[in-house]
């Protein structure tokens, strides 16, 4: 997306410009970066490798959408936990 700048058409036998206004982009935080990098600091506080504890936030973020950050560790705690 281009940050101003001018349009130009042509009708007929005339141009045309346009010119843009300079538009100011906002970009909000994301909720559900900050939900996992929470989770992955209390994973790795509990002595998970964090390449392992990252999956498992991945895989647990992905399975709903916008996770609070308690309810993103407890799933990634079910994914982490030994199986049998």
């Amino acid at each position: 997306m281009a940050m101003g700048g001018t349009v130009q058409a042509a009708l007929g036998d005339e141009v045309v410009e346009v010119i843009e206004p300079r538009r100011r982009v906002v970009v909000a935080p994301d909720p559900n970066a900050a939900a996992q990098s929470e989770a992955l600091s209390a994973l790795t506080n509990l002595g998970y490798a964090p390449s392992e504890a990252m999956g498992a936030i991945a895989r647990a973020a992905g399975d709903e959408a916008n996770p609070a950050t308690p309810a993103l560790i407890r799933a990634a705690l079910r994914l982490l936990a030994p199986k049998g």
